[in-house]
């Protein structure tokens, strides 16, 4: 395949609230589409949206190096094999040393052209075998009586497991809506915990002596040392998730400390779909669960990741309920989500499935 012209298109998507991050509030959710056309005239996309106060980059930074990266790839052969996801597509870019958003979507981009070229779906292209369906945790937010609200409703509307972001809250506090989140979802749904790092040693220890094992999944990243997890483990029995620290721990010092039971993966963060399953794969041989995680995505993101998380386990529910955030979309029909799940099927990348409408082309 011969990348014959590569359109950039801008996005901002209004919020239905303004979602807080690590260093101020946004309004919208704002990022590039990509379109990358062969010279058969098959197209493939691909979503380029750092998160603020996540990722290192900016829009701007990744918009900027896009644009000099379009000049540089057409009229490129694009390597065969890229759907082996074996280092393939990260060998070919290496040379222009991408940010971790434009990595991730050049890479979408590639992977989604070939799937049309080929007439499969992502998932399939990766896998003949690919689930079509994948499980979804249901994501909490607001305050305390919306958050209870929220839970009813999505144990009544199937959803099997359910997260919540509580480092922004005290112990007691925290503790306390954890409890209720237990009876209000009758014990029925499995309950995942994301403190940021926001605690300290002490705090996630009292935290734990406090609400017991209940039915917690997990509780991500609930300090800043991981060398205290397996005291913390030993100590409470409740197994911890990663997900900032995979941006400066090795993989090595990850799967030789005990208590780590999940790997929570953005590959908009960490820099691809390719490393994102090499680390989800690496999960899997050392006995640890990968959940592939939005990083507040639009539905053309949430789809990608969702066709990659097909190619894993099917019993694994999936961080990607956050369409919700938003009031628009850059697809025309957004990504639904019914009884916990998505069905892949729904979207097959097809360009006439853009909303072009709301996006300003760039170059």
């Amino acid at each position: 395949m011969i990348v014959e012209s590569l359109a950039v298109h801008r996005f901002s998507l209004s919020l239905y609230d303004s979602f807080p991050n690590k260093s101020k509030e946004f309004a919208s959710r704002d990022g590039l589409i990509i379109q990358m056309t062969d010279d058969e005239g098959h197209v493939g996309l691909g979503e380029i949206a750092p998160l603020p106060g996540f990722s290192p980059e900016t829009l701007n930074e990744a918009e900027a190096q896009t644009i000099k990266l379009k000049v540089r790839l057409e009229g490129e052969d694009i390597p065969d094999n890229i759907d082996r996801l074996d280092g393939t597509l990260r060998n070919w870019l290496n040379y222009y040393k991408l940010l971790p958003s434009v990595q991730c979507g050049i890479e979408a981009a590639c992977l989604t052209l070939k799937a049309r070229e080929t007439g499969k779906s992502l998932a399939r292209l990766i896998n003949d075998n690919a689930e079509q369906i994948i499980n979804v945790n249901g994501l909490l937010y607001g305050d305390e009586q919306n958050i209870l609200r929220q839970a009813k409703q999505m144990r009544e509307a199937g959803f099997r497991t359910i997260k919540v972001k509580i480092g922004h809250l005290t112990v007691k506090k925290a503790a306390q809506l954890v409890r209720m989140l237990g009876e209000e979802t009758h014990e029925q749904a499995l309950i995942r915990l994301d403190v940021n790092q926001a605690w300290n040693y002490e705090q996630a220890l009292e935290f734990a002596g406090t609400v017991g094992l209940m039915t917690i999944e997990y509780i991500e990243e609930p300090f800043k040392d991981i060398k205290k997890i397996p005291e913390f483990y030993e100590r409470t029995m409740i197994p911890v998730a990663l997900d900032e620290s995979l941006l400066t721990r090795s993989l090595d010092d990850i799967r030789h400390i005990d208590g780590i039971d999940v790997l929570v993966l953005k590959p908009t963060i960490l820099g691809g779909l390719e490393k994102t399953w090499q680390i989800a794969q690496f999960a899997h041989v050392i006995g640890l669960k990968a959940v592939i995680t939005s990083s507040f995505d639009s539905s053309l993101g949430l789809y990608t990741l969702a066709q990659i998380a097909a190619n894993l386990p099917h019993y694994v529910s999936y961080g990607l309920d956050t369409i919700k955030f938003l009031k628009e979309d850059v697809l025309k029909k957004p990504i639904k989500i019914d009884n916990g799940q998505i069905d892949i099927r729904q979207f097959s990348f097809d360009p006439s499935e853009i909303n072009f409408d709301i996006l300003k082309r760039v170059v």
